[in-house]
Formats: C-alpha cells, sequence, structure tokens
C-alpha cells in the first residue's frame, strides 16, 4: 500500500499542488481502497467509503454524497476542492450518417473517466498499470481507447503496440513482439526513434496460465 501511496502521490505533488493534504487525502483513499469491489454480495468499496468518512479525523472531509471515489480533487481554482467525476465525463457525439463505427467510441461514465486519469497520468512518469475485471466489463475497449487518445494527441512523443496473449503465447514470441516495433538507434540501442516513448499494450493476459483442466 505505501508503494501504491506514493506512486499516485508522485504525479500529483509534481503539479502546481496547491494543498498537500487534500493530494493526501485522496492518493491513500485510491491506494487504500482502489482495487476493491463487490463480490458475494458485498460492495467492499461502499464499506470503505463509510469507514472511511466515520474514522478519517481530519480538515479534509469528503462531501456526504455518494462514496470517497465519486470524488477528484479539483485545483483549477483559486480554492481546492473535491468535485465529482461525474463533471469530467464528455458527451460522445455518434452519427451513423457520418460513417462512424461503433467500436472507435468508448462510452465514458464515472468509473472509466477516474480509470483513464488514473492511467494517463501512470504513463506520463513511466509506471505500468494493470486493468483487472470480469470478462465483458470492457477493459479491451477501455485499454483501446486510452492509448488511442495518447498516441493521437501527443504523436510526437507517443507510441504504442498491442500484443495479444493466448493460450499459445511463450516467451519468445513475448519477445519477438517487443522487439517487432523498434530501430536499431546506436550500438546495442533500440527505441522507437527520436523522442517517441512506446507504450506496450498487453492483452489478455492471463490466457497462457494453464487451467486446472488444462483447457
Amino acid at each position: 500500500m505505501i508503494i501504491s501511496l506514493c506512486r499516485v502521490l508522485k504525479p500529483l505533488i509534481t503539479q502546481d499542488c496547491k494543498n498537500i493534504e487534500y493530494i493526501f487525502v485522496f492518493a491513500w483513499v485510491w491506494a487504500c481502497g482502489g482495487g476493491l469491489t463487490e463480490k458475494d454480495g458485498v460492495d467492499y468499496r461502499k464499506d470503505f467509503s463509510q469507514w472511511w468518512k466515520g474514522e478519517w479525523k481530519s480538515s479534509v472531509k469528503f462531501p456526504q454524497k455518494g462514496s470517497v471515489f465519486d470524488y477528484y480533487v479539483d485545483q483549477s481554482g483559486d480554492q481546492i476542492k473535491f468535485e465529482e467525476w461525474a463533471k469530467k465525463v464528455e458527451v460522445i457525439d455518434f452519427d451513423t450518417q457520418k460513417n462512424h463505427q461503433m467500436n472507435a467510441f468508448a462510452i465514458p461514465t464515472r468509473e472509466t473517466v477516474s480509470t483513464k486519469e488514473f492511467i494517463n497520468t501512470f504513463l506520463n512518469v513511466g509506471h505500468p498499470s494493470l486493468i483487472i475485471g470480469s470478462a465483458g466489463a470492457g477493459k479491451t475497449q477501455l485499454a483501446n481507447d486510452i492509448v488511442r487518445q495518447i498516441s493521437a494527441k501527443n504523436p510526437e512523443n507517443f507510441a504504442y503496440s498491442k500484443i495479444n496473449f493466448n493460450f499459445y503465447t511463450d516467451s519468445t514470441y513475448l519477445q519477438s513482439m517487443l522487439e517487432a516495433p523498434l530501430k536499431k538507434l546506436a550500438g546495442k540501442q533500440y527505441g522507437p526513434g527520436g523522442k517517441i516513448r512506446m507504450i506496450y499494450y498487453v492483452d489478455d493476459l492471463n490466457m497462457p496460465q494453464l487451467d486446472p483442466y488444462n483447457t
């Protein structure tokens, strides 16, 4: 948890930090409870939120509405405060008459907005991210949208390579896929070229692992 806390704090305190206590509370909440979810009918995130609001004794208080995970630290104004992630949800303009492809769009929600915010922040400071969830939760679509947006907005700084794992994936295949988009720069140095940083996006990371039935 301490490592997670430091990784959340690092990119936040390098920005124009107006109140370190707000940043620390926000980072501590996500480091401790960010991985919680609902299981067997018990919403552990909700339980954690209720516990936090009741036990945390500080001048930094989350709004009573919703949970502690519904808010981010807004430093855009003169006064620092907690704002709902919902305010960052953008409206998607989808029009079949313009030949828009549905699979090219990821419909934003509070959860996807917060996840994208963290992953984008971690990418900028070189920290890897792992998206977990049950089958059909939208992990692949979310990751596709994140890397597409980053490379589109900053083509001079970022490029990405997608690697799909399957039952037959082994170390040799992985190495070849990692090396494929790279160029020989100088001597034994390889890279994507220029000042571009390569983002490796690995999909279906768990597929090569055998299950009890060897399927």
